[in-house]
């Protein structure tokens, strides 16, 4: 299944294009939600990081926010990004 990836290129605000690898169909954390995951970078992109921050992502899925954090907050300076998702949970 995982031989049928993609990539999609995302094109972020701010960020430029974000490539992530899909796998469309597969299961909800194979491919990005693009009208939420969009949605949601697009409001971190308002908040500030301060030097220090930890940040984790739970079910991060493809992990194109925590991608997205990661690059915003790089430049701000010092924060560190975690991305964290299990396979086949509930099976």
């Amino acid at each position: 299944a995982w031989s049928n990836r993609v990539a999609t290129t995302y094109h972020v605000g701010g960020l430029g294009e974000l490539k992530i690898m899909e796998v469309p169909g597969m299961t909800i954390g194979s491919h990005v939600w693009r009208e939420a995951s969009l949605a949601l970078i697009e409001w971190l992109r308002t908040t500030e990081g301060s030097s220090g921050e930890r940040w984790l992502e739970v079910g991060s899925g493809t992990g194109i926010v925590s991608i997205a954090v990661a690059k915003m907050m790089t430049r701000s300076g010092g924060v560190s990004v975690t991305a964290s998702d299990c396979e086949n949970i509930g099976k």
